[in-house]
């Protein structure tokens, strides 16, 4: 729990840096890709999920891990 809300964090490795995949039920539209303290962020939807992520990687490898990860992991949350 964070602020009253449930969360499902991953920590994984990318590109030699560590990202965190960060995971919560959407309210309203993802958040525009940014830096947060830092490190980019960017997020997409997921059936009724958002999925964020977060890293000290360049914006252009986290949209890149995004791409990647997000087709798959949207068909399967839209089945939660």
């Amino acid at each position: 729990m964070y602020e009253g809300r449930r969360f499902a964090h991953v920590v994984m490795k990318y590109q030699g840096a560590v990202v965190s995949l960060m995971m919560t039920s959407a309210q309203g539209s993802a958040p525009v890709p940014g830096a947060v303290d830092g490190m980019n962020v960017t997020a997409f939807r997921g059936g009724t999920q958002i999925v964020f992520l977060a890293g000290d990687v360049s914006m252009t490898d986290l949209v890149a891990l995004v791409d990647s990860i997000s087709g798959p992991l949207a068909r399967e949350l839209a089945t939660v």
